[in-house]
């Protein structure tokens, strides 16, 4: 009872001084609640990330990724191809191929329709499989592209966001004139997609390697036998891996950043200071 009265001595005593130093006062409520706003805001926007790249994630979806390689960043060249489609697991599409989906990724621009800002978002070069290995993906207008065309789809989150993206515009990439020829929705996902034919973006940029490989399995439990023969053949040179430790995998740089800010939270006469570690080059700006 002692330390309570105590406790609430002090405590009346620093609040019977608030309105003598109401500036100082106001002024560091409206900064830490600027503060926690904004981590909330972060916070937040990583969880609905999360869940909207989560949300198309299954057990029978496997990626294909050169040892010790990171998603996206694989070197699997075109000769490993029937290598590949012959490992035994995987789905048959409806024409009896193997619904594997090759990607290559490059950088492209666009431009917001309100502000005209720039930003530069993947352009996918993928195989047409796609539509069988993601089932969600459902044209609102026009086709899908035809392989061996300068052809790109775009998702309605890229014509409602960007400009040059309705069906029937042109894009300058790398020197070719692409047309778009239609409108996706893929599944509950907000992220402005764009795919193209992969061996079209290849020949583009003068490249001999696929940059990663998704294959569907028949069922989850193949997942081991498709792995095992993967293994068994040293020429190969991938691993295997589900899709959700290759997403949850991502997500762990996002989370490294927000915590980075929620750690380094103080700006002190230009620099980024911790309370008790001092400055950090690396975060001077």
């Amino acid at each position: 009872m002692n330390f309570i009265r105590q406790f609430l001595a002090i405590l009346l005593m620093n609040l019977s001084g608030v309105t003598q130093r109401a500036a100082p006062v106001l002024t560091i409520i409206i900064g830490v609640t600027c503060a926690v706003g904004v981590l909330v805001s972060m916070l937040a926007m990583g969880t609905g990330a999360r869940r909207q790249e989560m949300g198309g994630v299954r057990a029978d979806h496997v990626i294909l990724i050169t040892s010790g390689a990171r998603y996206g960043q694989s070197n699997i060249s075109r000769d490993q191809v029937p290598a590949i489609l012959g490992l035994p697991g995987i789905r048959r599409g409806t024409q009896g191929e193997p619904i594997v989906v090759f990607q290559s990724m490059v950088p492209i621009e666009g431009r917001r329709r309100v502000s005209g800002n720039r930003i530069y978002f993947p352009l996918v070069g993928i195989t047409s499989t796609v539509t069988q290995y993601q089932p969600e993906i459902r044209f609102t207008g026009g086709r899908m592209f035809k392989p061996g065309l300068h052809e790109l789809v775009a998702s309605n989150p890229c014509a409602r966001q960007f400009t040059g993206f309705e069906i029937g515009d042109r894009r300058r990439i790398h020197g070719s004139d692409w047309s778009i020829v239609g409108h996706f929705e893929q599944g509950q996902t907000q992220q402005c997609v764009v795919y193209a034919d992969v061996d079209g973006i290849m020949s583009t940029y003068s490249r001999n390697s696929y940059g990663s490989v998704s294959v569907l399995l028949q069922s989850p439990a193949d997942y081991g036998v498709f792995r095992d023969a993967l293994r068994a053949n040293p020429a190969l040179q991938l691993e295997a891996r589900h899709e959700s430790d290759v997403m949850e995998e991502g997500f762990k740089e996002l989370n490294a950043i927000l915590n980075f800010v929620s750690y380094f939270r103080r700006y002190d006469h230009g620099n980024w200071r911790d309370a008790g570690c001092g400055q950090l080059p690396v975060c001077d700006r």
